[in-house]
């Protein structure tokens, strides 16, 4: 199932209401940057508002609210606040897990399934150490 919530801002400026709405496809931005954006930058793009105003300030004093979570979203969100960043870690780390159990099944289907996780956890720490030697 994709991954999407909804994001949602009101805010009032010089006597006007606001409620911008945004359904965020998660999994494509994800895919994309690997990360979140900034979600008041994101709202307001969407919804043709100028960063460099006074409108994109007061609209960022206000907080998103995020509901209609689909997906991995559905774990990190509680009442109307999403926890981005472990939300960010459970989705990277379903994806280390989905492209080491695509290796695992093209070259391992023949070895019992013991030594397929010992395997399996090899992958990951190659896979974790070739990342962190990157970083650096």
């Amino acid at each position: 199932m994709n991954s999407t919530i909804e994001a949602t801002i009101k805010f009032s400026f010089k006597g006007e209401n606001f409620d911008l709405c945004e359904t965020l496809d998660l999994d494509a931005i994800m895919t994309s940057t690997g990360k979140l954006p900034d979600l008041h930058l994101q709202l307001a793009r969407a919804n043709n508002i100028d960063t460099y105003s006074y409108m994109y300030d007061a609209m960022e004093s206000y907080p998103i609210v995020f509901r209609n979570p689909t997906g991995l979203a559905c774990s990190f969100l509680d009442d109307t606040r999403f926890a981005i960043i472990e939300f960010e870690q459970a989705w990277n780390n379903q994806e280390i897990d989905q492209l080491i159990d695509g290796i695992a099944k093209k070259h391992l289907d023949k070895i019992p399934a013991d030594i397929q996780l010992n395997i399996k956890l090899a992958l990951l720490d190659a896979y974790n150490l070739g990342k962190s030697s990157r970083q650096t």
